[in-house]
């Protein structure tokens, strides 16, 4: 009897902590929400791109984390829609954002019409959210920095992983496999220059977490973003391709593992000559052939 009613009073109690977390988030979610217009109407599933293609950027720029959208809604007209941030901080900061492009859009950023100041706010100092001093994805016009970032941090980001574009049965090396990055690459080469692609089987002797995924590294970070928006729309062979941003260091170390799986990976050498053996003289060439 006193298990139940410990175990009825237990789960009928708040956690004070939860309360005031959700009191608070109730209390501030109409300074934390702002208005983004301009939106690319008939683009698919808007919202979830919206929402990683603004995480990368706030990440990039060092506005936030990687989780400050908390949430997307787009009208049903496609014409706009509201994005909601973790903290009241962060979407203040993402004004910044106002004329960022996204699906080849100039997105508008503003506070929407029923925005009301946190409470305890002081009217000034927080609303004057400096402006992003240049387009992007577009090269930043020369500007030597981005709300303090250095531009050349800020355009870093030019390598994505694809997931969802290699077969279980292509085993590296093969024809196939071969085919299928050189397909990738040439519908790459559509968005931009490409740098580098490589990739990893599912045969080949790596962390199970990049087996299966292919990269695509370009040299500008506006072909990029292209192509991760045009890229997570796609299916390969009835997949359904996933393409997302990873960090320059992330990319460099699966490149070097990659080269390390293929070169053990490598055919042994063809045995050394037995000493005593014979040599076999090489073949003549095609000019010292006589007539």
């Amino acid at each position: 009897m006193g298990m139940g009613m410990g175990m009825g009073m237990g789960m009928g109690m708040a956690v004070p902590g939860m309360v005031g977390q959700q009191a608070l988030d109730q209390a501030t979610r109409k300074a934390r929400r702002l208005y983004v217009g301009n939106l690319p109407m008939g683009a698919p599933d808007v919202a979830s791109s919206l929402k990683q293609h603004l995480n990368m950027i706030i990440t990039t720029m060092g506005l936030g984390e990687p989780t400050s959208v908390q949430d997307v809604w787009v009208h049903s007209d496609g014409k706009f829609g509201f994005v909601e941030f973790r903290t009241v901080d962060e979407c203040t900061k993402m004004l910044s954002l106002d004329g960022v492009e996204f699906m080849g859009r100039t997105l508008k950023v503003n506070r929407p019409h029923d925005y009301q100041p946190p409470p305890g706010h002081v009217a000034g100092g927080a609303d004057a959210a400096k402006p992003v001093q240049a387009v992007l994805p577009k090269p930043l016009c020369g500007a030597s920095q981005v709300n303090g970032i250095p531009s050349h941090i800020v355009l870093s980001h030019r390598t994505l992983e694809l997931d969802g574009c290699i077969d279980q049965n292509l085993a590296q090396n093969s024809d196939e496999y071969v085919d299928v990055l050189q397909d990738i690459k040439e519908e790459a080469w559509t968005y931009g220059k490409v740098k580098d692609i490589f990739g990893a089987a599912f045969n080949m002797d790596v962390a199970p977490e990049i087996k299966g995924k292919v990269f695509l590294e370009f040299f500008a970070f506006d072909a990029a973003i292209k192509a991760q928006m045009g890229l997570s729309a796609r299916t390969f062979d009835g997949r359904q391709v996933e393409a997302k941003f990873i960090r320059p260091q992330e990319a460099k170390e699966i490149k070097d593992k990659l080269a390390k799986a293929s070169v053990n990976a490598a055919p042994a050498p063809p045995p050394a000559q037995a000493q005593g053996e014979a040599a076999q003289p090489p073949a003549p060439a095609v000019d010292d052939l006589d007539d």
